[in-house]
């Protein structure tokens, strides 16, 4: 058998030299989408990767709390409750894996958060933090010099990493 076209014969359709360059940067760009998608799932999921413990810090105490325009703090036995204050959180060995500082309800502007100054306006005060940690299997949550609060990684995601703390009465 040849490879020859005989006389006369239509040739075998042949992309233009336009198509075939359009060919090649559709498969080009699919590729580098495909090692994208994947560099993305690679990254969210590395062990170590920093993670955010969000949460509230709500003191109750009657008559315990002084509002000033929308920030509210303890006084009495509380006045270390304040925006401010610092938040420490250690693995389970006590190595600190991540720090920050609580924020009162009131700076942020957020309709989903109260700080309870519609509800009882010198009973509640809530304030706010958000924490960048490292990946462990355990968190030990401190604010201020109050104690401390345990969660394991575990209850941390079956929470939304999202944590309710209380003071007070």
């Amino acid at each position: 058998m040849s490879d020859e076209i005989p006389d006369g014969a239509p040739s075998p359709a042949q992309p233009s030299k336009g198509r075939q360059a359009g060919y090649v940067l559709i498969g080009f760009v699919v590729v580098l989408a495909i090692a994208g998608v994947g560099f993305g799932v690679y990254q969210a999921v590395q062990p170590g990767d920093p993670l955010e413990i969000r949460g509230t810090y709500t003191l109750f105490s009657p008559g315990g709390i002084v509002r000033t325009g929308d920030t509210c703090r303890g006084e009495r036995g509380y006045s270390d409750f304040a925006p401010g204050v610092r938040v420490s959180v250690r693995d389970g060995d006590g190595s600190i894996v991540g720090s920050g500082r609580t924020v009162s309800v009131g700076e942020l502007d957020h309709p989903d958060l109260q700080d309870g100054d519609d509800i009882a306006p010198n009973v509640v005060c809530t304030l706010v933090f958000a924490v960048e940690v490292q990946d462990v299997d355990f968190y030990d949550i401190e604010i201020g010099s109050r104690g401390s609060m345990v969660m394991s990684r575990t209850e941390l995601e079956a929470d939304d990493w999202f944590v309710e703390l209380t003071l007070g009465t």
